[in-house]
């Protein structure tokens, strides 16, 4: 029997329930679950499902496992789910199921971990667990390299890559390295805050029509470090000006922590604090910049005098603050007061 109800965030999660409730559920039941609640279903997922199910109903009754499990767990930010996600011995293991794969791909890896970090940094209630994210090549050789059990200073151990025979040891051995026997209140995981940045759209909007970011920042760094970033940038600029210098500040952090809200913050801002001193955005994404021109155009017709669209011309930017954007982080470079061609 079902332990847990969906009775806050219907849709978080496609199944879940305490571990001995898994064992309990009869399989092609859970499977039915999963199916009804998926968009597009084929057969090639509805047997994973079925391999999943099977394989870790019986291999969590073999070791006795307390905990909880949840399928198909939704990440908001990044529009995917994982695949299960056991919560044992007070902490949390992110799985990334490659069924039938007989190979680790570092793709297949950098999707685990992504999506590990990305719950970590942003699901309100993993801020004080650890979590171990581990990529299942379910017909894969035992990995051969040393992998490190280490973990980061945020709580996150290091990806783990197993096949479907060692993983339920490397749970057991992760979980008593860094597991206690605290017990997770999972209602109040399960319903937990996620904080993402908001969307490059509501953020320029906002940060045009107000010149102010600060109520909707919610990000991983929150907001008084997003204030600490911005000063330290405040305080170069300072430099530059008075020192007659060009200056280039690197912003990095995970995705979504909050490195274009600090860029369009900083440009919008300076919209006001000093006439003499203009910003420019520049983003090579194409599509991004056509959508934001748009949804700029009509939310802000009576302040539109403050932006400014560079083509593919060679227009001369005389602003001094350049704030330019890829996927990764942006760059602010403070400039002299000159043509750019």
């Amino acid at each position: 029997m079902n332990r847990y109800t969906f009775s806050t965030q219907m849709g978080k999660a496609y199944y879940c329930n305490s571990i001995p409730g898994f064992i309990a559920d009869q399989s092609t039941d859970i499977v039915g679950r999963l199916i009804r609640h998926a968009f597009d279903i084929n057969k090639e997922q509805a047997n994973a499902w079925e391999n999943q199910i099977a394989e870790l109903q019986r291999r969590l009754e073999e070791c006795g496992m307390k905990g909880d499990i949840i399928f198909e767990y939704d990440i908001v930010r990044l529009g995917k789910r994982i695949d299960v996600i056991l919560l044992i011995r007070h902490m949390v293991f992110s799985l990334e199921f490659k069924n039938g794969k007989d190979i680790f791909t570092a793709q297949d890896a950098q999707q685990a971990e992504d999506y590990a970090i990305d719950i970590k940094n942003f699901h309100k209630e993993l801020e004080d667990l650890y979590v171990c994210p581990i990529l299942i090549a379910t017909d894969a050789a035992k990995y051969a390299k040393a992998q490190s059990k280490g973990c980061y200073p945020d709580k996150q151990v290091h990806l783990q890559r197993e096949n479907i025979e060692t993983l339920i040891p490397k749970i057991t051995e992760i979980s008593l390295l860094y597991g206690d026997d605290g017990e997770i209140d999972f209602e109040k995981w399960f319903n937990s805050p996620y904080y993402p940045t908001p969307t490059i759209i509501a953020v320029a909007v906002e940060a045009y029509s107000s010149h102010n970011l600060s109520q909707i920042a919610q990000s991983e760094a929150g907001q008084e470090n997003i204030n600490l970033c911005e000063s330290k940038i405040y305080d170069i600029i300072e430099y530059a000006k008075e020192n007659k210098k060009k200056c280039i500040c690197f912003v990095t952090g995970v995705p979504g922590a909050g490195k274009t809200l600090v860029g369009l913050d900083v440009v919008a801002k300076s919209l006001d604090n000093d006439t003499d001193s203009l910003s420019v955005y520049l983003s090579g994404n194409g599509p991004l910049v056509e959508v934001l021109r748009e949804a700029l155009k009509k939310a802000l017709k009576p302040r539109i005098k403050n932006v400014k669209i560079y083509g593919d011309g060679r227009e001369n930017l005389r602003e001094r603050h350049l704030i330019s954007q890829n996927q990764k982080s942006f760059s602010i470079s403070i400039l002299k007061q000159r043509s750019m061609l």
